[in-house]
């Protein structure tokens, strides 16, 4: 029964130590985690650096509308309305391509002639809708990399008051 108790004990002392040389290497270290049992939200500066990240490894990533305007603005990324033509017709977000997910042939067309060097924004029109997603991992999954997901779409695109495009202006 002792030898198990001084087992657990220097169990304990090694994870401390591990801890404390964890959070000590972290609050020196040039691009350091905060420290948070919250979930970072989209515009957090974890993915400030778009898309200078590997962002291929482990899926699409999250983005929010601040990032979207930035990254569309700097005509670093092409965004990709994964919902139905007729819906797409309706009205989507400027410069935005249709690629409905749901229509494999009309959205196999379009990922074929995806650019390599944007990164590729998916959404639909925000939850509860997931076909933004749904597509993103799919080009994940075909090997595409700077994949990302606007998650709240077009409801947050309008609310934080941008507009939308009534034309076919960005479909190809």
């Amino acid at each position: 029964m002792s030898a198990m108790k001084s087992a657990l004990r220097e169990a304990i002392v090694i994870l401390g130590c591990a801890l404390l040389f964890g959070l000590a290497v972290n609050a020196f270290h040039p691009r350091r985690a905060p420290l948070s049992f919250r979930r970072p939200s989209a515009d957090s500066n974890l993915v400030a650096d778009l898309p200078g990240l590997n962002v291929a490894q482990g899926g699409p990533f999250r983005i929010g509308t601040s990032q979207v305007r930035r990254l569309l603005d700097q005509g670093r990324a092409l965004l990709l309305d994964a919902r139905d033509p007729g819906q797409y017709a309706k009205g989507h977000i400027p410069g935005a391509i249709n690629v409905p997910y749901e229509k494999p042939g009309e959205a196999e067309s379009a990922i074929e002639n995806l650019p390599e060097d944007k990164v590729l924004i998916c959404h639909c029109e925000g939850p509860p809708c997931d076909l933004g997603e749904l597509l993103a991992w799919e080009l994940t999954s075909r090997g595409l990399e700077g994949v990302a997901v606007y998650h709240e779409g077009i409801n947050a695109w309008l609310e934080s008051g941008g507009e939308l495009d009534l034309g076919k202006g960005g479909e190809r």
